[in-house]
């Protein structure tokens, strides 16, 4: 207001600025809100707290959260109601204590970067996974105690920083990181792989991944079901009963046609695919998720040759 003379605030409860300052004029009102808005960067900046929103092709902009925001983890509000969470294309709270990572980060699609480092995180949300054009993400120094699956299914990551947790073990779903150029464990008790192995690099620790991926693997059956009484597949079976109790169904089919059709579509279909782990005896009907689940030994090698040796 560089046009205002006079602003008379006389009988409220002010407190910034207070009543001694107001009771000098508008002279030292501006002089007082001046000094505070030249603070604001600064604080800004100290809590190192933003996200860069695409506005339009090649036009970013930064925007920095308010120190209010900060103190008080409001960052799910702020990504799911304020801004467009499909424009963050970076988002950035480090060095403020924030206790979690927001699970409205499911919202933002398009995010490429995600920095969490120096905070107080001990968990990793599921809602991570909707985050499938993420290239870099950094969440060390914090109190990670395990790094979960689905951290495995980012397909994009290039870059990841876990350095300075507490992290034992790193999950077999990391060989679904076929993009992933770094990984940092360093700062952490690592047993599996060992810290030997991660500090020999990402292809090292790919390598002893693949390894203790191996003994689960032996249990594996492709099987047809069938009925033993009829000596025919249980496919088979459900065409004829359909056929049989036609008039149960709206359709007539007996049709040749209909029954030729149902026919052909159960012999497109692939044999069911059974695969059984002879570590946690878990049972899959998915290749891809028999060979990156977890089992409860935690990957203990010595624990896996045990019971390999004491079973056979």
């Amino acid at each position: 207001m560089i046009y205002l003379v006079e602003l008379n605030v006389k009988g409220n409860p002010l407190r910034a600025p207070n009543s001694s300052i107001c009771s000098k004029g508008i002279g030292e009102i501006f002089k007082y809100l001046r000094q505070v808005s030249e603070m604001m960067p600064q604080i800004g900046a100290q809590s190192n707290a933003f996200m860069t929103v695409n506005i339009k092709k090649d036009v970013k902009e930064t925007i920095e959260f308010h120190p209010r925001i900060i103190a008080q983890n409001e960052y799910d509000c702020i990504l799911s109601s304020r801004f467009f969470p499909e424009k963050i294309q970076e988002l950035c709270i480090h060095g403020v204590k924030c206790p979690v990572i927001p699970q409205s980060i499911s919202r933002c699609v398009n995010l490429k970067m995600a920095d969490f480092h120096d905070n107080r995180i001990v968990t990793i949300p599921k809602e991570i996974v909707h985050l499938q054009k993420l290239e870099i993400l950094n969440l060390s120094n914090n109190s990670i105690t395990s790094i979960p699956p689905y951290v495995g299914f980012l397909r994009s990551l290039k870059r990841l920083n876990l350095e300075s947790n507490t992290i034992t073990h790193l999950p077999l779903s990391f060989l679904n990181l076929t993009q992933l150029e770094d990984l940092d464990v360093s700062g952490n008790n690592m047993t599996s792989p060992s810290m030997e192995v991660c500090s020999s690099g990402i292809s090292a620790i790919f390598i002893e991944l693949r390894r203790l991926r191996v003994p689960r693997a032996n249990t594996f059956a492709v099987a047809t079901p069938y009925l033993e009484e009829y000596e025919e597949s249980l496919k088979a079976l459900c065409v004829h009963t359909l056929l049989k109790y036609k008039t149960s169904l709206e359709m007539d089919l007996a049709s040749p046609f209909v029954k030729r059709h149902i026919t052909q579509e159960v012999d497109k279909r692939d044999p069911v695919k059974i695969m059984s782990c002879n570590i946690c005896r878990k049972l899959f009907s998915s290749e891809l998720h028999f060979r990156i689940h977890d089992c409860d030994t935690h990957f203990d090698m010595d624990y896996v040759v045990t019971v390999l040796n004491s079973s056979s």
